[in-house]
């Protein structure tokens, strides 16, 4: 399949020579764009990589990175001003080109960015894979249906409440998602047992954040995610697991989590409790907590957007 490229530009000589090299390579497809108005018929053309005029992209790069950054599309620019090379490549283009330049040396760099999207677009189908696992060992056990929606959703409200950004909302929504996914890894006489755990059974559940790590780590794309999903067990006082951090040692994220994943626990149920709690006695266990199990300032987050919820 030949690789589809946007071109970006003004109608100039530079770009004009631009587009000639590419056109004439053998497995590019180029179609050019005046200018970046023009350029959104690019989403129809749904490009391997996008190259953009230097001055363009330092203009209108939040645009640009907004609109691709979700396909993992690389963003290539390319100017005839040093200065131009520097300050794209300092604003975050995937790679920038500084003209006069030979032939090869523009195909090459095409080439190596293409990789570079097969590569990324590679991984997210393998976290669409984790995704799935992580549904798979929800449906394992009954009593905890639901619960990666529910701990995502208090999660993210929390996220909200407290101010965080965009990105740290997404990592956030990943970590949530993939926090209990160590436990596919744990037996199933463990995860659908009725009854209070015994020692050895509970040690074996505690490995489930360790095991969890191991199996997202490789992943690029879930590095935001792993603090959360190794970490959501802490504890505020330090007696939590599997490393004992204690207070603001514990990555704010984690931190997050474990208050949603509580209160979703005690509230919901689970097989080897001995009892659930109302909504009500939930949220006074977790008052209670805070300072010792849970951070305050997160429990105080998570009090502030339930009670914007229902609108009291």
């Amino acid at each position: 399949m030949r690789a589809k490229l946007a071109l970006i530009g003004k109608d100039d000589p530079v770009t004009k020579r631009v587009l000639g090299l590419i056109t004439q390579v053998k497995g590019f497809k180029a179609v050019y764009f005046p200018d970046l108005r023009e350029g959104e018929v690019a989403r129809q053309l749904k490009p391997h990589v996008i190259i953009v005029q230097g001055n363009i992209f330092l203009n209108y790069q939040d645009r640009l990175k907004t609109q691709w950054a979700r396909h993992f599309t690389p963003i290539m620019a390319y100017t005839i001003n040093p200065k131009e090379e520097r300050l794209c490549m300092e604003q975050g283009a995937s790679d920038v080109i500084l003209l006069p330049f030979q032939e090869g040396s523009l195909t090459t760099r095409v080439r190596n960015q293409l990789k570079i999207k097969k590569l990324m677009d590679e991984m997210e189908k393998i976290d669409n894979v984790l995704f799935t696992i992580a549904k798979i060992v929800e449906a394992k056990d009954y009593y905890t249906k639901g619960h990666i929606h529910r701990v995502t959703s208090y999660s993210y409200g929390i996220g909200l409440t407290m101010g965080l950004t965009e990105k740290e909302l997404k990592t956030l929504k990943i970590g949530a998602l993939l926090h209990d996914i160590g436990k596919i890894a744990i037996p199933d006489s463990i995860l659908s047992k009725k009854g209070t755990l015994t020692k050895e059974e509970m040690d074996i559940m505690k490995q489930h954040p360790l095991l969890g790590y191991r199996i997202c780590k490789p992943l690029y794309t879930l590095n935001g995610a792993l603090s959360v999903i190794l970490y959501h067990h802490e504890k505020w006082d330090g007696t939590g697991y599997p490393q004992g951090l204690a207070g603001l040692e514990i990555p704010l994220l984690a931190r997050v989590v474990a208050v949603a994943d509580t209160f979703d626990a005690v509230s919901s149920g689970r097989n080897y409790m001995k009892r659930t709690l109302s909504r009500k006695d939930a949220l006074i266990l977790l008052e209670e907590e805070a300072g010792t199990h849970f951070d305050p300032d997160i429990v105080e987050a998570f009090l502030k957007h339930l009670k914007k919820g229902s609108g009291r």
